[in-house]
């Protein structure tokens, strides 16, 4: 639990400091959800994980092409045919990310960042500390403005070198978004 304080603590300071960063760009907040694969595979390839649903959170700015994102996500993963374990993963994200136009209210989007992220395992009714680090995060994806002030946005991102203690993969998720620019 400690290093979940520790990775929230982390992700106002990173907030705050973005919106400094970017106070002349237009600044945003969003949240989605999605389908998350963790290709983990747990007691030396025993077991096998199903994909989780991803809880997201985001928050960002944009001024022109590029800007800047910090992410907060949450997902869990419980091991195929049986109860006895569920691996929780907690993301979070800083990257920059650059904006292609496509029309005037459609864009493509690319990203590239850091991604500080820590785990728990839950085990036969235990949980049990997992693991945290820092890896690389790549994504991308479309960006359709809805409103002036609101956008949809489907992402596909990559979080590489995820552990669980004993364990390491990669995570892949596909979100669908909701950004609200204020």
């Amino acid at each position: 639990m400690l290093k979940i304080k520790y990775l929230a603590s982390s992700a106002v300071l990173l907030a705050s400091s973005l919106i400094s960063i970017q106070a002349n760009a237009d600044n945003y907040w969003g949240i989605g959800l999605g389908n998350s694969s963790f290709d983990i595979k747990p007691l030396y390839g025993i077991f096998e994980v199903d994909d989780g649903t991803v809880f997201k959170f985001v928050l960002g700015g944009r001024s022109d092409n590029t800007g800047y994102e910090m992410g907060l996500s949450f997902a869990s993963y419980d091991w195929t045919g049986t109860s006895l374990a569920t691996h929780n993963v907690f993301n979070l994200t800083l990257a920059g990310i650059g904006f292609l136009p496509v029309t005037d209210s459609l864009d493509v989007f690319g990203k590239i960042g850091v991604n500080l992220w820590s785990t728990t395992v839950d085990f036969v009714g235990d949980t049990y500390e997992g693991d945290s680090g820092v890896g690389l995060t790549l994504g991308g994806g479309v960006d359709f403005q809805l409103t002036e002030s609101t956008h949809a946005r489907v992402e596909y991102q990559m979080l590489n070198d995820i552990g669980d203690g004993i364990d390491e993969g990669d995570i892949s998720q596909l979100t669908v978004n909701l950004i609200f620019n204020y």
